[in-house]
């Protein structure tokens, strides 16, 4: 049984563990499924919105499918919401990627 299988498994066995929806999108994203990554993080965040892992790749898959103003919305959401739950190395990672976003975008 491939990752992905695996994956949406554990996900219909435990839908309310973020963990199992989190591996699934970065499965995608490193196969270089953006398109199927960004929407299994949106399920993520919409059901787990203080999750703050997934704030930083979801942000990365929209810029890799050409959605720069959605990917800033989503990284600065990132650095709220890793900011309310006192995640300061995550709200680092997602500046530091919005910072190179913006630097990006003319």
């Amino acid at each position: 049984m491939d990752r992905i299988n695996q994956l949406n498994n554990l996900i219909d066995k435990a839908p309310d563990n973020p963990f199992p929806r989190y591996g699934l999108a970065m499965e995608y994203k490193n196969q270089g499924d953006h398109h199927e990554a960004v929407r299994i993080f949106q399920e993520l965040v919409e059901r787990h919105p203080n999750y703050t892992a997934a704030y930083l790749h979801f942000g990365m898959s929209l810029q890799a499918v050409g959605k720069q103003e959605e990917a800033q919305e989503i990284l600065e959401l990132g650095i709220k919401v890793s900011g309310n739950s006192g995640e300061l190395h995550a709200q680092e990672e997602l500046q530091a990627a919005l910072k190179e976003l913006c630097e990006d975008t003319p």
